[in-house]
């Protein structure tokens, strides 16, 4: 088992992220860089509900992030929301905005995208930890298997507290392929714990979000 150093950035794996120059402007452009649709399946409490997650990745950033148009579509609930992720994952939004569990995760796991996880092999881990929207957390990665065609499976366990003082705890797997640049898959179960009006909430979550379709890849 190796713990592995995460400072090292490819810069061509940045231009991948979205496929246009490191150079492109901050400044969004009428057709998205790079679009992403995953279909998710979720449970709250043995509650099942199903729908989409669409990602538009519309700039690169100089800090090496990136800047989306995030759709989400599940149960009856729809949410959109413009933000701005950097190399580490944060997530930054116009005052008052929101994103939903499953789009962090999404984002935060595209942002794998400015390390650099070629040679990666099995038990291979490190540590990440930095801000969430209106909060911390703290993601520990391990490498299960190292697949033939570019995708790592990883192993997560992911701990997000609030500054409100609600806290989560998350356990799963991320196959990841570091070619696309891109989750193929992601896997966490998760428990949530809230206070209203002193009295500590919990709830227990299970999604599951697959890649549908990247404008990329040949038929995306």
């Amino acid at each position: 088992m190796r713990l592995v150093s995460k400072d090292i950035v490819t810069p061509v794996l940045i231009a991948a992220l979205a496929f246009g120059p490191l150079s492109a402007a901050p400044a969004r452009a009428s057709a998205p860089l790079r679009a992403l649709e995953y279909a998710v399946s979720e449970r709250v409490d043995g509650h099942r509900v199903a729908g989409t997650v669409a990602v538009a990745i519309t700039s690169i950033n100089d800090d090496r992030g990136f800047a989306v148009n995030v759709r989400e579509a599940i149960g009856d609930e729809e949410t959109a929301v413009e933000a701005n992720v950097d190399r580490h994952g944060a997530i930054t939004m116009r005052r008052g905005d929101r994103v939903t569990r499953e789009e962090q995760a999404v984002l935060y796991f595209l942002a794998l995208g400015s390390e650099n996880l070629t040679g990666m092999d099995k038990g291979d881990e490190w540590r990440a930890d930095g801000a969430v929207p209106e909060g911390r957390q703290e993601t520990h990665y391990t490498v299960l298997r190292s697949l033939s065609n570019g995708r790592i499976d990883l192993g997560i366990t992911r701990a997000i507290w609030m500054n409100n003082g609600d806290t989560s705890s998350w356990r799963g797997r991320v196959v990841y392929d570091y070619q696309a640049i891109m989750p193929v898959s992601i896997s966490l179960n998760g428990r949530l714990r809230s206070h209203t009006e002193d009295v500590l909430r919990t709830s227990d979550v299970t999604f599951e979000m697959q890649l549908k379709s990247d404008t990329f890849q040949k038929g995306g």
